[in-house]
């Protein structure tokens, strides 16, 4: 996955950023694993996308998002995130985690 995500990105991720990404998303890093896992078309977009959000805004590896108009429809959507996520009692800790990560990017 991680030459795939590479070209996502159109360059290539250092494993700093790599190690982020698979933490954030508490997945073990494909470096680690004996044999790759396969993931589904699905599961790589979404992986995808997560990558050009977080790590495009926490490395400057995109535009800033200050210069997107859509900015300010993310911002109003994630003020009531923590409202929100009070309201569903959520033992998933990595998806609160994540949310957390992609309100502040």
């Amino acid at each position: 996955m991680p030459s795939s995500l590479n070209e996502v990105m159109g360059q290539e991720l250092s494993e700093e950023l790599l190690a982020h990404l698979f933490a954030l998303l508490g997945l073990e890093h494909p470096a680690s694993l004996s044999t790759p896992t396969p993931v589904d078309f699905r599961t790589f977009c979404g992986v995808c996308a997560i990558a050009e959000r977080v790590l495009g805004a926490k490395w400057g590896l995109l535009h800033a998002v200050e210069s997107d108009p859509r900015h300010l429809v993310e911002e109003a959507d994630f003020q009531q995130l923590q409202a929100k996520l009070r309201k569903i009692n959520s033992d998933d800790l990595v998806l609160v985690k994540l949310l957390n990560v992609i309100q502040s990017a």
